[in-house]
């Protein structure tokens, strides 16, 4: 099995996975970070046993009950880039010139999807360093890697 995920996340509606395979991006939902049965009965590995070493892993979940934490959480996914692992950890590819700033309020605060001038959008794509920047700034979220196919969380 060669190692394929650059990304494993979980939102509030479960797991997924980012990476790459035989040079094409891949993304996977609805499995699960450890092994598990799939329901036809047949053994799955688990998104931490198919990531790459350093691999990039988030959870939200815990985050769903909170009002601020999950606004926040939600905006990104849904107006915030997307994670490209076929990217530079610090590159932005625009999805059309003169990307629009991405602002966002919640508790009273102004959010904006970016940081030292690098303002990012929906179908935008970012490389990892940048979506792990950009996950930092959703409260709460914890954020880890992945070392020997575990998680190491920060």
């Amino acid at each position: 099995m060669e190692a394929k995920y650059h990304l494993i996340g979980r939102g509030f509606a479960g797991w997924h996975a980012t990476g790459v395979e035989n040079g094409n991006e891949v993304r996977s939902s609805g499995g699960n970070i450890d092994p598990y049965k799939y329901w036809a009965g047949q053994d799955c590995l688990g998104y931490r046993q198919e990531a790459i070493e350093g691999a990039l892993v988030y959870d939200a979940a815990h985050l769903e009950s909170d009002p601020v934490a999950s606004k926040a959480f939600t905006h990104l996914v849904f107006a915030g880039p997307m994670f490209s692992p076929s990217l530079r950890p610090n590159e932005i590819v625009h999805f059309s010139i003169g990307a629009k700033r991405v602002d966002i309020v919640y508790d009273d605060r102004d959010i904006t999807f970016g940081f030292e001038g690098a303002m990012v959008g929906s179908l935008d794509s970012v490389g990892v360093d940048i979506f792990k920047k950009l996950l930092k700034q959703v409260p709460g979220i914890k954020l880890g890697k992945i070392v020997k196919q575990e998680v190491i969380w920060e």
